[in-house]
């Protein structure tokens, strides 16, 4: 019997969800926190049958070093409405893919980390202050849809990035 349950474990597809800590609240799953390895991370858009809809605060932060990996990249999937305060904060990550549902990223979620460039998605609706500051490498910011309210004038404080958008959006003038 011992040894079907080691062939039934290991022909079974290996999980994500092992590596991510998570509440629960309304049939939805938010991910506060990783204990997976360094490198590339996808975050699940499904944990035991409920919707991953949002990334908690401070989730993936690095800035005391107390994590013991650094992340190299992170995808995060259609279902993700929204990224919480500092949840990328510090942790080395340097590309980033964000999902086509997410609608706001909070305040710091980026900050000083090792973007080169992001894609925003055209659902974003906000992003909080200093969400990409000081993300010494990051040179482009492409923008799919209308302009975003910001939550304050440092969302990329200490950046020398370009901004771009597309000719069919709104909001964009020389100051954003």
């Amino acid at each position: 019997a011992t040894n079907l349950l080691l062939l039934l474990l290991l022909t079974l597809p290996a999980t994500v969800q092992g590596q991510f800590t998570y509440t629960t609240n309304g049939g939805t799953v938010t991910i506060i926190g990783y204990t997976g390895p360094s490198g590339a991370v996808t975050i699940p858009d499904m944990i035991n049958g409920l919707p991953v809809t949002s990334i908690g605060d401070w989730a993936f932060y690095n800035g005391w070093a107390n994590q013991p990996y650094t992340l190299t990249g992170v995808t995060i999937p259609d279902s993700v409405l929204s990224i919480g305060l500092y949840a990328f904060a510090w942790s080395g990550v340097r590309s980033v893919t964000l999902g086509a549902g997410l609608t706001s990223i909070g305040e710091g979620a980026f900050a000083e980390c090792g973007l080169t460039t992001i894609t925003i998605p055209s659902r974003v609706a906000s992003i909080g202050d200093s969400a990409f500051a000081y993300c010494g490498s990051l040179t482009g910011v492409y923008f799919q849809g209308n302009a975003p309210s910001l939550g304050g004038p440092s969302v990329f404080g200490g950046d020398n990035n370009i901004v771009y958008y597309l000719l069919a959006t709104t909001g964009w003038g020389p100051t954003f």
